[in-house]
């Protein structure tokens, strides 16, 4: 059985870095492609310069090997702070073996010390297995009124 730790990560440790970086390029990788070096470049520091950033890292044996990078943020419809898992990433020979859960369980953990409203998270719509998970966490997809239909996440990109 594995013991799995999760800690709200210091980016000012060099280890916390390094552990960030290494498991975010491994995510990037799976959804995405290599992450460029000038993002890699501004990815810690720009974190670090951001107050409403949190990050959390998920150990087995002193290993880190899962990875959530989350936003303080401000719901005006409950009129109270929010928590945005942006990335929730678990290496994939870790995964089904309960890391992603500790995970979200310390999340959840901060956003009630923070008196959170609500979690909040995007997943793709073909990633039935991840909406599953999710969903066991009592995620749901969002909707305001039935008729309207569900909420889709839209982005525009500046760069």
């Amino acid at each position: 059985m594995l013991v799995i730790t999760v800690e709200e990560t210091d980016l000012g440790r060099s280890e916390d870095q390094k552990a960030v970086l290494g498991l975010i390029k491994e995510f990037a990788r799976e959804i995405t492609g290599d992450l460029p070096p000038d993002v890699c470049d501004r990815l810690i520091p720009g974190l670090r310069s951001l107050a409403t950033a949190l990050v959390f890292l998920a150990y087995c044996d002193k290993r880190p090997v899962g990875l959530a990078i989350c936003f303080i943020g401000f719901s005006t419809f409950t009129g109270r702070r929010l928590i945005n898992i942006h990335d929730l990433y678990v290496q994939q020979r870790y995964q089904r073996q309960g890391v992603g859960g500790c995970m979200l369980k310390a999340i959840e953990r901060r956003a009630n010390e923070l008196d959170c409203g609500k979690l909040t998270l995007e997943v793709q719509e073909n990633n039935t297995k991840a909406q599953r998970f999710y969903a066991n966490f009592g995620f749901e997809e969002v909707r305001y009124k039935a008729e309207a239909g569900p909420l889709r996440f839209w982005q525009k990109s500046l760069l």
